[in-house]
């Protein structure tokens, strides 16, 4: 599965990463990359002007399904 994630580093409070939650979740990476240009059309001004700065980014991640991780292996392993 894949999302789109924003991220943003300010120096004196950290990291600002969140999820878009109007787009996605998508089932590969083309299909999200593909709705790319859509997330930045939905920017206020104030984030336009920071991604064009190079302030904010906005790309697709891969998320890893957590129940793979919870599943017990074949012969209780």
């Amino acid at each position: 599965m894949w999302v789109v994630l924003l991220v943003s580093i300010h120096l004196l409070l950290g990291p600002d990463v969140s999820v878009v939650g109007n787009f996605g979740p998508y089932r590969d990476r083309d299909s999200c990359e593909n709705d790319l240009n859509g997330v930045r059309a939905e920017f206020s001004d104030e984030d336009t002007a920071a991604w064009r700065r190079g302030e904010l980014v906005v790309f697709c991640i891969k998320v890893s399904d957590y129940r793979d991780l919870a599943t017990p292996e074949p012969g209780g392993g």
